[in-house]
């Protein structure tokens, strides 16, 4: 993996999981200098033109972080959830709300396996 994706997929991390993806921040607070600072944002520029190139994101943190806000998952829960794909067929894309119920039903078996 070249850096400058891992920088896109660090940073689309960190607004999936934040909100936001700091950068704004870096830059009042000094912590990079305007050289990098402009760099970043170039960063965060491509990968929203990216996104909408792309139609809808597989990505579905933004769902993972508004069920843990709502308190319907817990951290502790996340564990239970690896092997989660998204769909390779476009025709069998994995939608938020399907998310949702896969979500819902390994929760509920494992709470019916303790």
């Amino acid at each position: 993996m070249g850096y400058r994706r891992l920088l896109k997929d660090y940073i689309s991390h960190v607004e999936a999981i934040v909100g936001v993806d700091l950068i704004d921040i870096a830059a009042l607070t000094n912590a990079l200098n305007k050289r990098d600072i402009g760099e970043l944002r170039t960063v965060t520029a491509e990968l929203k033109r990216e996104s909408f190139m792309h139609g809808l994101s597989t990505d579905h943190n933004h769902t993972i972080k508004r069920l843990l806000d709502e308190g319907k998952l817990t951290y502790p829960d996340l564990k239970h959830l690896t092997g989660i794909e998204p769909a390779s067929d476009p025709d069998d894309e994995l939608t938020d709300e399907r998310l949702e119920r896969m979500i819902e039903v390994i929760l509920s078996a494992q709470d019916n396996n303790k």
